[in-house]
């Protein structure tokens, strides 16, 4: 249910039309080639298995909240100690929940009840109390919902709402004025979707359409904030859900996720120069719902499922130069 929201419209420009206008300024980079993939080593494994919860970067932290088993829990790992602690447990408990940090504080937003239910809760953790406060609820309640931070505001994206129906909500709050406002709907609505920052814009990556059988996605649609409206850009070289997302130095990486026939095992990068996806190798092991997170030059890869169990799996990847 959306209280009170009149989502505007989509607007969505095609590929054609910009690549006409840009044409002159892309810059083409050679594919991929074996020693050029990035490096994979393994780091210190998670307290215990966890899948689907969400993840972010603060004063050099990385944090985990929800998720299964122990949709409460949150903990914290010190890269610089290799080190995990336990942080004080989510006000409303979920898994499938987005995280995100802004203004030196963490936010979770949404997610799945412990009863399967979208929910609308937004908490804030602060670090230094090492408690969390309730903050203006997501119009849209949802979970398997994505989101990003841009300039001091907080942007919610597509989920899944209440009875399985895939989420076009995109919400952007406001962290001084603790206010959601609605801003134009993504153009393909779905939930289990990834997202990033990149260059002011948000990415969206991805994702699925519950159903019988559920429809995966491979769209790859940016939100230009400025200007209110969508871009169409290179979709995934392949349809998935479930995927994982993060930025270094200017490039945009996907990791894994679930595909019609089974795990993604793969490694891709973006371009947004070029517009295309370039591919980087495997994955060390099939994973899904698991969380991606750069700290300095590095994303660490965290939990998710590994078949159809959570893992405790802590990987970093030290993409190439």
């Amino acid at each position: 249910m959306t209280r009170g929201v009149n989502r505007a419209p989509a607007r969505l420009v095609p590929r054609s039309r910009w690549r006409s206008a840009v044409a002159a300024l892309l810059v083409a980079t050679a594919p991929a080639v074996a020693g050029d993939w990035g490096v994979w080593s393994d780091a210190p494994a998670l307290p215990g298995p966890r899948a689907g919860m969400g993840g972010a970067e603060l004063g050099g932290h990385i944090y985990l909240t929800g998720g299964v088993p122990g949709p409460e829990r949150v903990l914290s790992y010190d890269p610089n100690a290799g080190s995990w602690e336990t942080r004080a447990p989510l006000p409303a408990p979920a898994r499938a929940v987005a995280a995100v940090s802004a203004g030196g504080a963490l936010y979770a937003l949404g997610g799945f009840s412990p009863a399967g239910t979208p929910i609308d809760a937004v908490s804030e953790y602060r670090p230094s109390t090492d408690r969390w406060r309730p903050r203006a609820a997501l119009p849209t309640p949802r979970g398997a919902l994505a989101s990003v931070h841009i300039d001091g505001r907080i942007y919610a994206v597509g989920g899944i709402e209440s009875h399985g129906r895939p989420s076009a909500a995109l919400e952007v709050y406001d962290v001084l004025l603790n206010r959601w406002e609605p801003r134009a709907s993504l153009p393909t609505a779905r939930g289990h979707l990834a997202a990033a920052a990149l260059g002011g814009e948000l990415h969206v990556l991805g994702g699925r359409v519950e159903g019988t059988p559920p429809r995966f996605v491979a769209a790859h649609e940016v939100y230009d904030p400025q200007r209110n409206l969508w871009l169409e850009r290179a979709p995934l070289t392949s349809p998935r859900s479930d995927l994982a997302a993060a930025v270094v130095r200017g490039r945009l990486y996907v990791f894994g996720g679930q595909a019609p026939d089974g795990p993604v095992v793969t490694v891709e990068a973006y371009d947004p120069r070029a517009d295309r996806w370039v591919a980087l190798g495997t994955l060390p092991a099939p994973r899904r719902e698991m969380a991606a997170v750069t700290a300095g030059d590095i994303v660490h890869l965290l939990g998710g499922f590994s078949g159809h169990a959570p893992t405790d799996k802590h990987e970093v990847y030290r993409p190439p130069s």
